[in-house]
C-alpha cells in the first residue's frame, strides 16, 4: 500500500491544508488505509493536535498490530504528551517488529539519557548508527517520499549527525572527556553548521583545557565564522550620542532563569540592582518556569520569554526594546541563544558568569572577570577585551534555609572530598588525590555526584584510582543528593574538600565553604582553572590555593595533619565569608553597574578599546 498520488503531490508541494481536507475525505469513502490515516496523524503531529494524532496511529493500530511504524508514530506522540512509560512501550515494540530501526533505537538511547542511565543510552545510540535511518519514508516524515538521493543522502548525514551528538552528551556525563570531543567532531564532519554540536564541542575542550589558549580561541572563533559574520553584525543600527549619565536599559540573556546554579549568582545582582542607574529586563530561554523564574520575575522592570522565536526575531526584540547593555549568561552552553547575539542587537554585548572561555564572537565587546581570575599577564585569548572588575566577579547567595554547620571531626580518620561532577574528575585530578591519599594514611575519599548513581561508572572509577594504588576500600562513591538541604548537609561528612583540576569547582566551592569545608585548590592559568581561586581569596583564605601540584599535595597533607586549624576554619569560614565580598550582593550590583556605565561611555566616544 502506498500513498495516493494527489496527497503525495500536495505534501510535496507543502500544502498541508488541502491534504488534509483530500486525507479526510479519502477516509470517509474508502474506511481505514493505514497510509492515508498515517499522513493525517503526522499532519496533525505537525500542527500539534496531539490527541487526534494519537487517535490515528491508535486507529492503525488496531487494523494491524504488527506496523513498526505505527509504533513509532505512536511512540513520538506519547512522549509528546509526556505519558513516557507507554511511549518507551511503543519504541520497543517497534523494534521487535523490525530490529533494524534506526530511529526507535534512537528515541530508546534519548529516554534513558533523561534518566541518567548513561550506558543503556550509549548501547541503543551505537545501536542506532548501525542502520540507515527511514528518512525517505513518507510514513516516517511527512513530505518526503519522492526525494532525489542527495537530498535522501543529506538527511541520513544530518540525522547520524544527531545521534553522534547525543552519544558526544552521554560520553561528557560518564567524565569520558576524550571520547565526548570524537562524537561532536563527528557530528560536525557530516553537519558542519550543527550550532549545538560545535557550542558542546567548545565546552569540553575548554571544560578540560584540552587544547593551547591560540588553539582554543581558533576553535571558538571558528563556531563565529559559521554561526556569526559581517552580514549579522549589520543587520542593526546603534546610535552613539546622547547623555552618557543617561538611565542605562540593561539586559540579561539566559535559559537558567529557574532552580539552576547560575540563577543562584545571579539572584543577588537582579535584587540590588539600583533602579535610578539601571532599568532591567530579562530574555529567558526556559520552557519549564519554576517558583524561582517567578521570584526573578519580580526582581526586572521587563521580562522576555524567548522560547520557540527563532534567532532573528529574539534580536529584533532585544533591538525593539532599545537595550543598552545586554550581557549573555550562557556561552556555549545547552539553550543559549548565542546565535541571536551574533546579530548585535545591543550596542554593548557582554558575557559573564555562564560560560568559562571566550565565545569567540565578533559581536561580544566585553568579558566581565576579575584580577584574580585574569591577572596581569594572563594567557588568556579571546575575542572580548577582558573587563576586569575590582572585586572578586561572582556573588554567592547561599541556600535558605542552609544547615548549620557540622561540629569539625575529631579522633577520626581524615575524609577528603568532591562533590563536583564525573567530567571534572580528570585523570590529572585521580592522580593527584592518590597522591594526597597516599600521604595521609588512613584517609578517605568521598566522592558524589550524579554519574555514581550507575554501578558500572563507580567500577570504571575504581579502576581509575587503582592504577594509582588506591583500593576501592578508601573511596566512598554516592550518587546526587534530591534534596538540596541534605546536599548541603552531607558536606558535613567532609573533612577537606580537593578541588578538581584543571577544571576548578564553582558552585560546589562556594558550597563546601559556606558549610565550613576547606577547599585546597590548584591555581593555573586560565578562567577555567581559577575560579576556586577568586572565591576562596574573597573569604580571605589564599593560603589554601597553590600554584604547583606538588603544593597542593602539600597543602592538603599539611592541613590534614593539623587538626586545631581545621577546627578553626570549621568554626570561622561561614561567617568569614557572610562578611565577604563574596555575600556582598549589594556591592556586587555597584560594580557591575559602574562597569556598565563604563562600557556605555565607551560606546559613545567609540572607543571599542578596553583596558585588557
Amino acid at each position: 500500500m502506498s500513498l495516493p498520488d494527489p496527497i503525495a503531490r500536495l505534501l510535496k508541494e507543502g500544502e498541508l491544508n488541502a491534504a488534509e481536507r483530500l486525507c479526510v475525505e479519502m477516509l470517509d469513502k474508502a474506511g481505514d488505509p493505514a497510509d492515508v490515516l498515517a499522513t493525517l496523524g503526522l499532519i496533525h503531529a505537525r500542527r500539534r493536535r496531539w490527541e487526534e494524532a494519537q487517535a490515528c496511529f491508535e486507529r492503525i493500530l488496531a487494523l494491524s498490530s504488527d506496523d513498526p511504524v505505527a509504533w513509532f508514530n505512536l511512540g513520538r506522540v506519547q512522549l509528546v504528551m509526556k505519558q513516557h512509560d507507554a511511549a518507551l512501550s511503543s519504541f520497543n515494540t517497534a523494534l521487535r517488529l523490525k530490529p533494524d530501526f534506526s530511529e526507535p533505537c534512537f528515541n530508546i538511547g534519548r529516554f534513558h539519557y533523561h534518566q541518567s542511565r548513561w550506558r543503556e543510552a550509549q548501547e541503543y545510540f551505537q545501536r542506532a548508527l548501525q542502520s540507515s535511518p527511514d528518512v525517505a519514508n513518507p510514513r516516517c516524515y511527512l513530505g518526503k517520499d519522492g526525494r532525489d538521493s542527495d537530498q535522501v543522502a543529506r538527511d541520513i548525514r544530518n540525522y547520524r549527525a544527531l545521534v553522534h551528538n547525543e552519544l558526544g552528551k552521554v560520553h561528557r556525563n560518564q567524565g569520558e572527556a576524550h571520547e565526548a570531543v570524537a562524537q561532536y567532531r563527528q557530528a560536525l564532519q557530516l553537519k558542519p553548521d550543527f550550532a549545538e554540536a560545535h557550542s558542546h564541542l567548545l565546552f569540553v575542550l575548554s571544560y578540560n583545557v584540552m587544547c593551547a589558549p591560540r588553539e582554543l580561541l581558533d576553535q571558538h572563533r571558528a563556531w563565529d565564522r559559521v554561526h556569526g559574520g559581517k552580514d549579522k553584525l549589520s543587520a542593526f543600527s546603534h546610535v552613539r550620542n546622547g547623555d552618557p549619565r543617561r538611565r542605562l536599559r540593561i539586559a540579561y540573556i539566559s535559559p537558567a532563569f529557574r532552580f539552576h546554579v547560575i540563577s543562584f549568582f545571579m539572584e543577588p545582582i537582579l535584587r540590588h540592582h539600583d533602579r535610578e542607574r539601571v532599568e532591567v529586563f530579562c530574555y529567558a530561554e526556559v520552557a519549564q518556569p519554576d517558583d524561582f523564574t517567578e521570584r526573578l520575575k519580580g526582581m526586572v522592570d521587563g521580562w522576555r520569554s524567548t522560547v520557540g522565536m527563532d534567532d532573528e526575531a529574539v534580536a529584533r526584540m532585544i533591538h525593539d526594546d532599545r537595550i543598552d547593555i545586554l550581557v549573555d549568561l550562557a556561552g556555549h552552553t545547552n539553550n543559549s541563544r548565542l546565535k541571536a547575539l551574533a546579530y548585535k542587537p545591543a550596542p554593548v554585548q557582554a558575557t559573564y558568569l555562564g560560560y568559562f572561555s571566550t565565545t569567540g564572537m565578533a559581536a561580544m565587546d566585553y568579558w566581565l572577570t576579575d584580577e584574580v581570575l585574569h591577572p596581569a599577564g594572563t594567557k588568556e585569548l579571546a575575542t572580548e577585551a577582558l573587563y576586569r572588575l575590582p572585586r572578586c566577579c561572582v556573588c554567592y547567595q547561599p541556600p535558605d534555609p542552609s544547615p548549620e554547620v557540622a561540629p569539625a571531626r575529631e579522633d577520626v580518620a581524615i575524609t577528603f572530598g568532591s562533590f563536583n561532577d564525573l567530567l571534572k574528575t580528570t585523570p590529572r585530578a585521580i592522580a593527584l588525590w592518590s597522591r594526597v591519599l597516599q600521604n595521609v594514611p588512613g584517609s578517605r575519599l568521598l566522592l558524589k555526584t550524579g554519574a555514581l548513581a550507575d554501578a558500572r561508572i563507580r567500577e570504571t572509577v575504581q579502576q581509575r584510582f587503582a592504577a594509582h594504588d588506591i583500593g576501592p576500600e578508601r573511596l566512598i562513591l554516592r550518587p546526587q543528593i534530591q534534596s538540596h538541604y541534605e546536599h548541603m548537609a552531607s558536606y558535613g561528612a567532609i573533612d577537606i574538600a580537593l578541588d578538581t583540576v584543571p577544571r576548578t569547582g564553582g558552585t560546589t566551592t562556594a558550597d563546601a565553604l559556606w558549610m565550613g569545608v576547606p577547599v585546597v585548590s590548584l591555581a593555573g592559568d586560565l578562567f577555567i582553572e581559577r575560579l576556586s581561586a577568586t572565591m576562596i581569596s574573597a573569604v580571605g583564605a589564599g593560603e589554601l590555593i597553590a600554584d604547583s601540584e606538588d603544593a597542593y599535595v602539600e597543602k592538603a597533607v599539611a592541613l590534614a595533619g593539623d587538626a586545631p586549624r581545621r577546627k578553626r576554619l570549621r568554626e570561622t569560614l561561614r561567617p568569614r565569608m557572610a562578611a565577604s565580598a563574596l555575600c556582598d550582593g549589594p556591592g556586587m550590583a555597584r560594580a557591575m553597574e559602574d562597569a556598565f556605565r563604563d562600557m556605555w561611555k565607551r560606546h559613545l566616544l567609540h572607543n571599542g578599546d578596553a583596558a585588557r
